[in-house]
This record gives C-alpha cells, sequence and structure tokens, in this order.
C-alpha cells in the first residue's frame, strides 16, 4: 500500500491511495508520537483484519494503525467533516 494522508480529524488520518481508493485509519499510541500532517506519505501493507504496520515516509518512522470504519461508512463521514471544515480552512 502507498498513500498520502487527505484528511486529519482527532484521532482519525484518512490516506488516499495510490489506486484512488480511501481508507481510515484509527491512531494508535504510535502513530500519536509520530508528527502526522495532512500530505504526508505512508508506505505499508493494508488488510481488513488486525493492526498494520505502515512506514511513515518523512520521519522514516514504522507505526501501527487500526482501520476504524467500512468502506460504506466513509464517504457520509468525510463529507460531514469537509463541511465543517470548510469556513474554518477559508480564513
Amino acid at each position: 500500500m502507498e498513500g498520502r494522508v487527505v484528511l486529519l480529524n482527532g484521532d482519525m488520518v484518512g490516506v488516499r491511495l495510490n489506486d484512488s481508493s480511501y481508507s481510515v485509519f484509527r491512531m494508535i499510541d504510535q502513530l500519536k508520537q509520530v508528527p502526522v500532517e495532512i500530505g504526508d506519505s505512508f508506505i505499508g501493507s493494508l488488510s481488513t483484519t488486525g493492526p498494520q504496520l505502515l512506514l511513515h515516509c518523512r520521519t522514516q518512522q514504522w507505526v501501527e494503525v487500526r482501520i476504524k470504519l467500512a468502506r460504506s461508512q466513509i464517504a457520509a463521514k468525510t463529507k460531514r467533516f469537509i463541511r465543517s471544515s470548510t469556513p474554518r480552512l477559508a480564513h
């Protein structure tokens, strides 16, 4: 899996994968210690079972994440987040 961070919301991180699919992960303690920013790259494996190790390209640190949401839930939550964030981003 290769992808770029496109969404940060609390302990959630959204990653747009290079094949144009999208996954949302819950950050666990290891990931919270890595300074993740929008646009950062990850390389690693992706599956629907258990935690995954991803290499955070900017810091070269391996971090463990867990998939938080089913794909069917991602679009609605992302749209809500973007709507609520748009006024703040515009200023």
